[in-house]
């Protein structure tokens, strides 16, 4: 029996590496694909984190917070005149004219029980760095609004005629006496 265990062991050491190297080529064709997709799972699971990571880094202080709290004018009588008294202090820093200006009434924020906002129309008139001097001012400005819409339309070369919406955030009339 000693050429049978001969030819086994011939058998097992010559073809034994065609035999791990046909199922090591099997694995990588079958299983490639699916390796390759796990680890484009784990990479996204990665950049995920990050983008957790920073959006609860970015997220204001409470510091941060109770300051733009204290910048909420309160929904009185002066506060519209106040409004239009600014806007036209930032025209005239940028070298803008401003034109029309109209508020809408103040609606509650939702989920915001003290706070409205107001959505004001702006009509603005002046040459191209000017209204952009004017939005970057806007901007800057530490009273809490956003611009909502904005257009420009050329009206005489060199000016520009932008019309854009403005909402600003009040403290409602009915709560400002609770809140002091």
């Amino acid at each position: 029996m000693p050429v049978v265990d001969d030819v086994k062991r011939l058998l097992l050491h010559r073809f034994g590496a065609v035999l791990v190297a046909a199922l090591l080529a099997s694995i990588v064709l079958i299983q490639g694909p699916k390796l390759l997709a796990l680890e484009h799972l784990r990479q996204l699971a990665v950049k995920n984190q990050a983008r957790k990571m920073a959006a609860e880094n970015a997220r204001p202080s409470q510091e941060q917070i109770a300051k733009w709290e204290r910048e909420v004018p309160g929904a009185t009588i002066a506060e519209p005149s106040q409004f239009l008294v600014s806007l036209e202090y930032v025209a005239m820093q940028s070298g803008c004219t401003l034109g029309n200006t109209g508020d809408t009434p103040a609606t509650p924020v939702e989920k915001a029980g003290a706070l409205a906002s107001i959505d004001t129309s702006v009509q603005v008139s002046g040459p191209y760095e000017a209204l952009l001097k004017f939005l970057q001012m806007v901007r800057a400005e530490p009273r809490v609004m956003a611009v909502t819409r904005f257009s420009i339309t050329a009206s005489q070369h060199p000016r520009l005629q932008a019309e854009m919406s403005i909402r600003r955030y009040v403290r409602r009339a009915d709560t400002l006496a609770t809140l002091r």
